[in-house]
């Protein structure tokens, strides 16, 4: 399994930025877990069965499978920054973050890829020789600008509310998944209808991607164009910008 985690502490908190370091750490080994010991050999079955009865299999998949993995693994992670708080004796509000899970697995059945995500922020796939998108989240807003939603326990209190946090697609081949913080959604992809725009996309995959920081294997240099490229000028955005990607290798 490919796994992709990011996290953005809220700003008005004094301690987000330590809690967006242990949700991202504590949810990144409970999924890496969690894939082997709760997927294992259950999927495949699964996913033959997909091919028949794709709608109901899906919901399936969502709620035996993939509900203990994403979700279980983000609530591990609020546990976590609960267990934290207490033991610095601090309000948990201190340790405000979002959360941002995805994982991909290629099978026969084709490329597998789920999601969890609470708070702001953008998790997509895109393929960019066909044009085709699946909007791998649902952004959460707040009842004003700048506002989001962070990990509580009580998000986890209603089984239903968190498994449609869930998204799950299957697909023969994919450009890239891209898992990245408001910090970087917010400039290039302003409001919820762009997010969802296959055509925004497109020139976010040309002009930023390919341009500048696709991962190009054995490039000694990666990893400082991708952190070069997070100083980009955007007037009005200056948050924290996290971005994560995953691109298949050519004919993979």
């Amino acid at each position: 399994w490919h796994i992709l985690v990011v996290a953005d502490g809220a700003g008005s908190a004094k301690l987000s930025r330590q809690a967006s370091r242990i949700a991202v750490e504590v949810a990144a080994d409970a999924i890496d877990e969690r894939t082997r010991t709760h997927l294992g050999g259950r999927l495949d079955g699964r996913l033959a069965s997909w091919s028949v009865n794709p709608d109901e299999e899906m919901a399936s998949i969502r709620r035996d499978l993939l509900y203990p993995v994403l979700a279980g693994a983000a609530l591990k992670a609020t546990n976590a920054l609960v267990e934290e708080s207490k033991a610095k004796e601090t309000d948990f509000r201190e340790y405000s973050t979002t959360l941002l899970c995805a994982i991909a697995k290629r099978t026969t059945h084709g490329w597998i890829l789920a999601s969890f995500s609470v708070g702001d922020g953008g998790i997509a796939a895109f393929d960019a020789e066909t044009g085709t998108l699946d909007l791998l989240c649902t952004p959460d807003s707040g009842e004003y600008a700048g506002q989001t939603h962070f990990l509580t326990p009580g998000l986890f209190e209603d089984p239903q509310s968190v498994i449609a946090r869930i998204h799950c697609v299957i697909r023969p081949a994919f450009t890239g998944l891209v898992a990245m913080s408001d910090g970087i959604t917010d400039p290039f992809f302003p409001t919820d209808a762009m997010l969802e725009d296959p055509g925004t996309w497109s020139g976010f995959w040309a002009g930023e991607v390919e341009a500048g920081i696709k991962p190009r294997a054995g490039d000694p240099d990666m990893e400082a164009r991708m952190i070069d490229w997070l100083g980009f000028w955007s007037k009005g955005n200056h948050d924290d910008r996290t971005i994560a990607l995953l691109i298949p290798e050519t004919g993979a």
